[in-house]
């Protein structure tokens, strides 16, 4: 009988998917089909630019330590496994998805989306921040 244990790989691939959540994707000007790749760069050219600004923002505090917590980890995936740079993010549920003019969720209560490589289609949950329980 063969494992339904996913391989080293995969749980490699899904680790990514769920850090790349931990970045602040909200801020960031992010359509369906950006690829991974593209994204990191965004996050890149993000960080050089907050890293400019000594006055920070409480929230752009707040960004810059999500970059600096995260983007490391997944620079180290991207370098292990280079392919994975070409998943395309998608159903971003931050976003204008029902075109009311407003994010179809708050990222304060709930954050998703779908990456796609090689007609393979991973669903991503962000834990929900400090605070968005009422009851934990």
């Amino acid at each position: 009988m063969g494992s339904n244990n996913p391989s080293d790989k995969e749980l490699q691939e899904k680790a990514l998917y769920d850090i790349l959540q931990y970045l602040p994707l909200d801020k960031l000007d992010i359509n369906n089909g950006y690829s991974i790749n593209y994204i990191v760069k965004l996050v890149k050219d993000s960080e050089k630019e907050l890293n400019v600004n000594k006055k920070l923002k409480k929230e752009d505090k707040s960004k810059l330590k999500a970059i600096e917590e995260n983007l490391p980890a997944i620079e180290a995936i991207l370098k292990d496994r280079p392919e994975l740079g070409k998943a395309k993010i998608s159903n971003m549920s931050w976003k204008d998805n029902d075109g009311d003019g407003k994010p179809d969720y708050s990222v304060y209560s709930m954050q998703a989306c779908t990456f796609e490589l090689d007609d393979h289609i991973y669903v991503s949950f962000r834990g929900t921040p400090k605070g968005a329980w009422l009851d934990n």
